[in-house]
């Protein structure tokens, strides 16, 4: 068959509880400052579920919704991953309770499970969906990511960083939202910042969590801008490169034809050879942040601090412009940063990290700016030296990055400027994506494709063409970046199709607001009944949404009966 190609996200559909707190009025009724949720953390209003809804329920409704919505046949889907970290069951994945919306039509043959880490889960789904079409195991068939999730937490200063909600992404190529292969970054290390030992609610390290996906951002986003401006000059010296796009459009799929040939067969596997060693000789390429000494570790001296501050401090009253001067680019292939991003969209577990977040990249690309050029020297050589050439480069800028970085991870004065520095960039690029967040809250695995969903309801066909950046972050940890490239496209798979269906705001505003009162109460029934059995929910049915899935009850064997309203 024809090797596929542009493969990436062809559909999108979200689905979040009918009911929700108001922010304000929850911060009256917890006797803090006004503004310290609306405004502090950024947030409108919560979702929640009741006692009938659950991350099971949320994730059937949201795949039967795709499949309704984009008529999509159950037997053409050949690979279904989930994301979650709000399992109902130790052992049974959510995937094989969504297998019954596929029993009618007799589909059995779906591969694919519960993919569980925090809020990364469905990042890892969709990595795997993507690798599966590009594979020699591809049947031809489409793929599905469903992220469902739900953030709940014990009275206190946490709570108002709840929300429930679930995503459904269908993958296959000729996508309106493509993947870009080769333009991805990952980080992952051992911390104890969030977890679920036991019970309902987590155990949170607020501030180390803050911390680590602070950290985790910067480590993603610098090894993202190393293997755009490495994919860039090896796509010239060596088309065959791992960070070199492999194949064209029509091309005959014949996943063998990928494998490099043995080394020392030519300048294409010489250059792949090098790349191997620079990564090997490179540690900072791979160990931007120790996590002894950043994660966990100590805090920086005053000296190194100041000096930090001092590079890149600007005026409270500067524009955009003036407070991140642009610098004349390096010749050759440019040096790869925010310039190249028309929009980005991150995990949220509050809409002001988010912005803390962006305004951190800004400075990161301040950062890099003000090292040496270092393309101009490279142009000359022959490809092995070139190579060589920029991993010492990277490796310097990587080591000099990492100790401003952990320099200034404290300083408030700087952060302060850089979020105002940055606030028109931030309402261009990153706003668009921020209304399910604001909204419904942080919904963990699905807050990464709440995030798309609320920039595709918002931009639709005007993403065409633009390059979108990904960012997602599970405690624990594991984070990672990603770029998503926006494609004409016609028919039910298009960009158009898919504001058409989402349709945000419109569902947003026909939910029902409840008291404060009522979330704590709803909370209070849903940890007594945590885990239990013979249960029959006692919440109304109305109170679900026409068309969602449902528990109807749980037998004395822990068994749990769903069915659509």
């Amino acid at each position: 068959m024809p090797y596929p190609s542009n493969i990436g996200i062809l559909a999108v559909e979200v689905y979040f509880p009918n009911q929700y707190v108001d922010q304000a009025e929850l911060e009256s009724h917890d006797g803090v400052a006004a503004g310290k949720y609306t405004i502090g953390l950024g947030q409108k209003r919560m979702a929640f579920n009741n006692d009938q809804e659950n991350v099971v329920s949320a994730a059937m409704t949201v795949v039967q919704n795709l499949l309704d919505k984009y008529k999509v046949d159950p037997r053409s889907i050949g690979r279904l991953e989930v994301g979650t970290e709000s399992s109902v069951d130790r052992s049974k994945s959510i995937k094989t309770f969504l297998m019954a919306l596929f029993q009618e039509c007799g589909n059995t043959d779906i591969e694919g499970v519960d993919n569980v880490n925090a809020c990364y889960g469905a990042t890892a789904g969709l990595y795997n969906c993507v690798n599966w079409i590009e594979s020699r195991a591809w049947d031809g068939r489409l793929a599905m990511v469903v992220a469902s999730d739900e953030a709940v937490y014990e009275a206190g200063p946490a709570r108002p960083s709840g929300g429930a909600g679930a995503v459904a992404l269908l993958v296959g190529p000729d996508a309106p939202l493509e993947l870009e292969r080769g333009l991805s970054s990952c980080h992952m290390e051992h911390v104890y910042d969030f977890y679920k030992p036991a019970g309902l609610f987590p155990k949170v390290n607020g501030p180390l969590s803050l911390k680590c996906y602070m950290q985790a951002l910067e480590i993603c986003y610098i090894r993202l801008c190393h293997k755009a401006e490495l994919r860039a000059m090896f796509s010239e010296a060596s088309p065959r490169h791992p960070h070199a796009p492999r194949h064209k459009p029509g091309a005959t799929h014949n996943p063998a034809s990928q494998r490099p040939p043995a080394p020392g067969s030519n300048a294409s596997e010489q250059s792949v050879d090098m790349f191997m060693q620079g990564q090997a000789s490179n540690p900072g390429l791979d160990c931007l942040s120790a996590p002894s000494a950043s994660v966990v570790g100590s805090q920086p001296d005053s000296s190194s601090h100041g000096k930090a501050a001092a590079v890149a401090l600007p005026a409270s009253e500067a524009t955009w412009e003036e407070a991140v001067p642009q610098s004349n680019p390096p010749s050759g292939a440019a040096q790869f940063g925010l310039n190249q991003i028309d929009y980005c969209c991150m995990h949220s577990p509050f809409h002001k990290l988010v912005r803390k977040a962006f305004a951190r990249l800004t400075h990161i690309d301040h950062l890099r700016r003000q090292t040496p050029s270092y393309q101009g020297a490279i142009d000359q050589e022959q490809s092995p030296t070139r190579a060589t050439k920029m991993y010492a480069h990277q490796a310097a800028e990587t080591a000099y990055l990492r100790e401003q970085l952990a320099a200034t991870a404290a300083d408030k004065e700087l952060e302060r400027h850089l979020v105002e520095a940055s606030s028109k960039e931030f309402e261009v690029k990153v706003q668009p994506g921020c209304l399910a967040g604001i909204e419904v809250g942080n919904s963990y695995a699905a807050s990464l494709g709440m995030a798309l969903a609320s920039l595709i309801d918002a931009k639709g066909a005007h993403l065409e063409g633009a390059t979108i950046l990904m960012y997602s972050y599970g405690s624990g940890l594991a984070a990672g970046m990603f770029v998503l490239k926006g494609r004409s496209c016609v028919g039910r798979f298009s960009l158009q199709t898919m504001q058409s269906q989402v349709q945000l705001q419109k569902r947003l505003q026909q939910r029902t607001k409840n008291t404060v009162h009522e979330l704590d109460e709803t909370l209070k029934l849903l940890e007594q009944r945590y885990q239990s059995r013979n249960y029959h929910p006692l919440s109304f049915q109305h109170n679900v949404q026409p068309g969602a899935y449902h528990l109807v009850f749980t037998d004395a064997e822990y068994r749990s009966v769903y069915q659509r309203r």
